[in-house]
């Protein structure tokens, strides 16, 4: 469990507060805030989050969906190292005039197991990134 978190569940300890989530879950949130973080705009990293990812919505020519998806990919990979074999495909099913939808597959979500994980990333009109398991 990363710092930030530990500290954070140690004073709901003491407040009395539990939550309790899957390990795929906090993975998941986890990703969620990654990929809503603008690039540029987290101080422990310059690299860390995306693009505004407004503009794509706003433009009258086709957005690069594959070069996004590549991105999105390179974000994981490098700041979620809880993850292995990432792998981020363009969701063909779920894409409308609103949404673009992308469907993440990695493996080793937790040490001693051989997990998956697979979820959604969908990225709304107003630059919104959602991430959702995929069941």
């Amino acid at each position: 469990m990363r710092l930030l978190k530990r500290l954070a569940h140690w004073q709901q300890a003491k407040q009395g507060i539990t939550a309790s989530l899957s390990h795929q879950d906090e993975i998941l949130m986890d990703i969620e805030n990654l990929l809503n973080s603008q690039q540029g705009n987290v101080l422990i990293d310059e690299g860390m989050g995306l693009k505004n990812l407004q503009g794509h919505f706003q433009s009258h020519s086709a957005p690069d969906l594959e070069g996004l998806g590549n991105e999105i990919a390179a974000q994981i990979i490098e700041f979620e190292p809880r993850l292995k074999n990432v792998q981020v495909s363009i969701d063909e099913d779920n894409q409308d005039f609103s949404t673009f939808s992308w469907r993440l597959a990695a493996g080793g979500i937790h040490p001693n197991t051989a997990g998956t994980l697979t979820a959604y990333i969908k990225i709304n009109a107003n630059g919104r990134v959602s991430v959702s398991p995929a069941m």
